[in-house]
């Protein structure tokens, strides 16, 4: 046995390597199973179909991007086996007594354990890599840099789950809590930041989220890993076959070589914990003094955020007949009892016993009086979220989506005078707030149009800079009179792209229509038949429908309540068309796809009206009005 200023241990270090070996050799089958298994299927099932070079590159690099999707979810998974079998004895007062009596350093100790896990790591993944070079030379390619990158990743990766979950268990005095901290830890940035969400899409007026933040995702490893980690390529193809690669990008380098650096911060993070950590805090479930007051304070917000608001949502959130701010002050009600409930839980669990005593009570009064000023800022919208509309020059382009009884048109404007147009829109639907969410309450309403509005600092953004999402409801009243309201709404329904995006609802249509067919009816009524349009009629009344979108005479699709009453019983179908944009493994190609939309006629439409009326079949069977 070497002396106390060691820092490695060669007798612990393969004492610890025949104790941890059937976790080593669970590592080794998994990965073979992820990569090495995959790929022989591939080269060598019975559904294999490569026959060329370029056919077999072709699938060693979908065979590749596969197993990259493999990496973070079980290299998070023996992390934690790694760590909790190498570091299993701070957790019973024999073991660790007798670990710390050796005549090792801590730091020696930790190290020799910590060179433990490196080798798992390094063996499984130089054995699973030889296994996949060993494959793919027997097909005769080697694709040497997809391997190498795969190596690379997953070791990396690998390392950083199994160092962060060493830093969960230096706080955690029995090992199944420090696995609960490990998987608490992994998730608890994206749970708490949704249920945030929740907490304003639901009381805040108008408030929506499409994506959580960058800043979350990097605390969410396996999540950001696994959007991270991807291939793409592109080829030259002849026919349906590939021929030639001529570029790729191996994406996630940048990530993986983060949580690396991340990896080599929670060693040293580890072991200034564990130099501190007392021998005596085994069997304890928090064992550092400093943290287990912020262990109570955090299983007692967590508790609240998570499970109260869970309570709330399975209780009380489907009650339509309880106004918003009731509510909203009972969600604040189930959160503050259960962050107590939460309190409770965790002095319990550090005390080891039920009698507790009231120490708990400071902290559940101050996590009381949080929950309660939360209440009071979304109450009062202290932050300015409900009532934020942006101002012109911060708008680059704003993406718009009307949804009424008949047309749902979508539609993007970059012209600053339209944005001005549907920012005063905008302004007008947070201005009347109050009375929208008194109509919801009473369900006193002749009609409804839910908008939707993305907001993006630059035109070409993938992400949007505000995006909010409104039911507006009105009676019938308010289109003859003209509020506010209405008129901002009507204004953006005048535009003319909205207008015309009218007709096919989405922006991905191309300027052509296929097939058209009218519904024909008797005076009375009663249905006939339908008739199919030559390509020429097709043409024409295609025509004047566009006019009539422009013209401003489709807005009642959306807004009139009472507009298929007042219109006719004859419909008109037409076929259009969209360009969708696919890959083909990781090959971009456009498809057509076909549709069909449906426009109910109305005297409102003069061009249509007048070009269907002009065809031989609607002088035969003149158009009926329903009312």
């Amino acid at each position: 046995m070497q002396s106390k200023t060691s820092f490695f241990n060669k007798t612990l270090y393969r004492q610890s390597l025949r104790l941890s070996l059937p976790v080593g050799i669970a590592m080794v089958v998994t990965w073979l199973l992820s990569y090495t298994m995959p790929l022989f299927d591939d080269l060598y099932g019975s559904y294999n179909s490569w026959k060329t070079a370029d056919e077999l590159q072709w699938m060693l690099w979908n065979s590749s991007e596969d197993a990259l999707q493999t990496i973070p979810v079980t290299g998070a998974i023996f992390g934690i086996l790694l760590a909790a079998t190498l570091y299993y004895y701070m957790n019973t007062s024999r073991s660790v007594n007798m670990f710390h009596a050796l005549p090792l350093r801590r730091e020696g100790l930790f190290l020799t354990q910590y060179a433990v896990g490196v080798t798992h790591i390094v063996v499984t993944m130089t054995i699973t890599a030889l296994s996949v070079i060993g494959l793919q030379a027997s097909s005769g390619m080697i694709c040497w840099e997809l391997i190498f990158t795969w190596l690379w990743m997953a070791s990396l990766s690998t390392l950083f789950f199994f160092s962060f979950a060493i830093f969960c268990m230096m706080f955690a005095g029995v090992t199944w809590m420090g696995v609960a901290y490990y998987a608490i830890f992994n998730a608890v940035a994206a749970t708490l930041y949704s249920m945030m969400q929740g907490l304003q899409e639901i009381f805040y007026y108008g408030s929506s989220f499409m994506t959580l933040p960058d800043w979350v995702n990097w605390c969410t490893p396996v999540m950001q890993l696994q959007s991270s980690l991807n291939l793409w390529w592109d080829w030259t193809w002849v026919g349906d076959e590939p021929v030639n690669l001529t570029d790729y990008i191996i994406y996630g380098q940048y990530t993986v070589g983060m949580y690396g650096l991340a990896a080599v911060a929670f060693v040293f993070a580890s072991l200034a914990v564990y130099r501190r950590r007392p021998s005596e805090s085994a069997s304890d479930v928090v064992a550092i003094g400093w943290a287990k007051p912020l262990f109570r304070f955090a299983m007692g917000l967590c508790s609240g955020l998570i499970l109260g608001f869970g309570l709330y949502l399975i209780v009380w959130d489907n009650f339509d007949t309880i106004s918003t701010d009731t509510k909203l002050a009972i969600a604040i009600a189930c959160m503050a009892v259960v962050s107590l409930i939460g309190l409770v839980i965790a002095e319990m669990l550090m005390e080891k016993t039920m009698r507790i005593g009231w120490r708990w009570l400071k902290a559940g009064g101050v996590l009381t009086a949080l929950f309660v000023a939360l209440g009071l800022g979304m109450h009062f919208d202290v932050m300015g979220i409900e009532g934020y509309v942006p101002d012109v020059e911060d708008v680059g382009s704003v993406k718009v989506q009307m949804y009424g009884d008949t047309l749902s048109p979508s539609c993007t404007f970059d012209d600053p005078a339209d944005i001005a147009i549907i920012l005063a829109m905008h302004q007008a639907i947070v201005d009347d707030k109050d009375r929208q969410q008194d109509i919801a309450f009473t369900n006193d309403v002749d009609g409804y149009v839910f908008v939707q509005l993305y907001y993006y600092e630059n035109a070409d953004d993938a992400f949007a800079l505000c995006y909010r999402t409104y039911a507006v409801e009105y009676d019938g009243a308010e289109l003859t009179d003209g509020s506010l309201l209405m008129n901002s709404i009507q204004a953006v329904l005048d535009l003319p792209q909205m207008q015309y995006a009218g007709i096919w609802q989405t922006e991905d249509m191309t300027d052509d229509v296929g097939s058209m067919e009218l519904d024909l009816y008797g005076t009375n009524g009663d249905y006939q038949y339908t008739y199919g349009m030559t390509e020429g009629e097709a043409e024409t009344v295609f025509a004047a429908l566009k006019q009539d979108a422009l013209a401003g005479n489709l807005s009642g699709m959306i807004l009139d309540p009472q507009w298929q009453d007042d219109g006719y019983y004859n419909d008109l179908s037409m076929e259009v068309f969209s360009e969708e944009v696919y890959f083909d493994g990781n090959v971009e190609k456009t498809a057509t796809y076909g549709t069909w939309r449906h426009v109910p006629l109305h005297p409102a439409m003069t061009y249509t009206i007048e070009a269907v009326e002009s065809l031989g079949a609607v002088r035969e069977y003149p158009l009926v009005p329903i009312g």
